[in-house]
């Protein structure tokens, strides 16, 4: 299980918005060692079938440099081959959800226009499913 949030210690060990617990509910430390936390809040988490994981917030870094939404393989290091540092995503990433029907990834958030992005598995935006929404919300997605 991945744990996201607001917070710099977990218990008594210094880590910053994100864990990886074991099925017996210890930590993960491979996890964390590959990556070195956040450096924001951690706000929606989304699980792939592929074991990766993708991540989404208030952050600028993530064990390298992403903005606000990154792809992590299972050991906690950066999916080098996801790409999503466009598409829209120039403000807090607030809700991921996968659809396996449609092979798609779809991110809500407090971005400027759109409140809602399309991205296939690589991380690229879908411009068709991008434009097919319009405007969109006209406030923040959570959800």
């Amino acid at each position: 299980m991945i744990v996201g949030g607001d917070f710099n210690n977990w218990d008594g060990q210094a880590r910053t918005n994100i864990i990886k617990l074991n099925e017996d509910g210890t930590e993960d430390f491979g996890f964390y060692s590959n990556n070195s936390g956040a450096n924001g809040a951690v706000f929606a988490i989304e699980s792939l079938p592929n074991g990766k994981i993708l991540v989404g917030g208030n952050f600028t870094s993530l064990g390298a440099s992403y903005d606000r939404f990154v792809c992590l393989n299972s050991n906690g290091t950066a999916d080098s081959n996801f790409y999503a540092n466009s598409g829209g995503l120039d403000n807090t990433v607030l809700a991921i959800k996968y659809s396996k029907t449609l092979q798609r990834i779809f991110v809500g958030g407090k971005f400027s226009s759109n409140k809602v992005a399309v991205f296939d598995v690589t991380g690229s935006p879908d411009s068709a499913k991008n434009s097919n929404i319009g405007t969109g919300a006209n406030g923040d997605v959570n959800s």
